[in-house]
């Protein structure tokens, strides 16, 4: 049992996934060398505007479940809804 205010190690595992992703966002358009890449990506991560963070989770997310990363809510809704 976690106690109140904890992570579970389901909870750790999951940010260690969301950063994952980001770093691999991140290495997408990265030119130096594998040794400046940490420090890079740091400095990267915290330039991110609030808004990028939260559409970067919400893509991560959406492709977790299984579903299109650029499709909306409400146009997953509508085709799942029709089958």
């Amino acid at each position: 049992m976690v106690a109140s205010g904890e992570l579970s190690t389901e909870e750790i595992n999951i940010m260690k996934t969301f950063e994952e992703y980001l770093q691999e966002i991140h290495a997408q358009d990265y030119h130096g060398t594998d040794d400046d890449m940490p420090d890079s990506f740091d400095e990267w991560l915290t330039d991110l505007q609030v808004d990028d963070v939260i559409a970067y989770a919400n893509r991560w997310g959406r492709t977790l479940l299984g579903l299109e990363p650029e499709e909306s809510f409400k146009e997953t809704y509508e085709r799942i809804r029709q089958k």
